[in-house]
C-alpha cells in the first residue's frame, strides 16, 4: 500500500468513534430505564465525548459528515425482539 493511500490515525480514530456511537445508540434505543428522560441525557453526554473524536457537527442526532450512513437505519426484528440497527448498503 502506498503511503499517501494508508488510513491515518486520525481517520481510523474517527472510524472507531462513529462504530462506537453506533452500536451505543443501539443499545440504549432497546434499554427500559426508569425515567425515559434519562436516555437523552446520556445520549447527549456521549455525543459530547464522540464529537471531541471525530470534530464533526452533532445534528438531530446524526453527525453531519456522517449523515446519509445515519438516515440509512432500520427497525428490525431480530431473534423474536424488536432492535435498531443499522444497514449500511
Amino acid at each position: 500500500m502506498r503511503p499517501d493511500t494508508m488510513p491515518s490515525r486520525r481517520k481510523t480514530a474517527e472510524k472507531h468513534a462513529y462504530n462506537f456511537w453506533d452500536d451505543t445508540i443501539e443499545a440504549y434505543a432497546i434499554k427500559d430505564l426508569t425515567r425515559e428522560e434519562d436516555k437523552l441525557v446520556a445520549i447527549s453526554g456521549i455525543a459530547k465525548k464522540v464529537q471531541d473524536v471525530v470534530k464533526d457537527e452533532y445534528v438531530a442526532g446524526l453527525w453531519k459528515r456522517n449523515m446519509i450512513y445515519g438516515l440509512l437505519w432500520r427497525r428490525s426484528r431480530q431473534m423474536g425482539t424488536d432492535t435498531t440497527e443499522l444497514e449500511s448498503t
